[in-house]
């Protein structure tokens, strides 16, 4: 509720521009605050609200019928792939729904899955043979680095 209520403040300094920055929005007005929402919150919100949003994405993201996988041949993006060789970067993602997903639907599949969140994220994650885990902060750059394989681009349907 008190991002609902800074919004109208918000919109009005901004002119009704479109949010471009993660570090000034509504919410570093309601909480006069400078960081970003949930680095805020592993400091500031009380645990139970912490576990109660990822209860929250647990029953959203959880339980969808149709996932990207649908309708994105992974098996055929990492062909040539071996096990060192990265395939799946899941960033802020939560407790590991769309690596559990990844990995339970190509189980034949060589090559590293890792899932990253924030370090209070992570020790709920799901547990997982062969997703690896990484609690970072994703403001701070990314920690995998190596070579990267470009798509073609295409257009997906969920």
């Amino acid at each position: 509720m008190p991002c609902l209520v800074a919004t109208p403040k918000f919109l009005a300094d901004t002119k009704y521009d479109n949010p471009s920055d993660v570090l000034h929005s509504p919410f570093q007005i309601a909480h006069q605050t400078d960081l970003p929402a949930f680095v805020w919150a592993v400091t500031h919100a009380p645990p139970e609200m912490v576990q109660d949003f990822q209860m929250w994405m647990t029953a959203v993201y959880g339980s969808r019928q149709t996932s990207w996988l649908d309708v994105f041949d992974v098996a055929k993006h990492v062909e040539g792939t071996g096990p060192e060789d990265v395939i799946f970067v899941d960033v802020a993602g939560g407790v590991g729904h769309q690596c559990a997903l990844l990995k339970e639907r190509y189980k034949e599949l060589e090559g590293r899955v890792i899932l990253q969140d924030l370090p209070i994220v992570i020790p709920q994650a799901i547990p997982t043979p062969g997703v690896e885990t990484q609690g970072i902060d994703m403001w701070q750059g990314q920690p995998v680095k190596g070579k990267q394989r470009l798509l073609k681009p295409a257009t997906y349907t969920l």
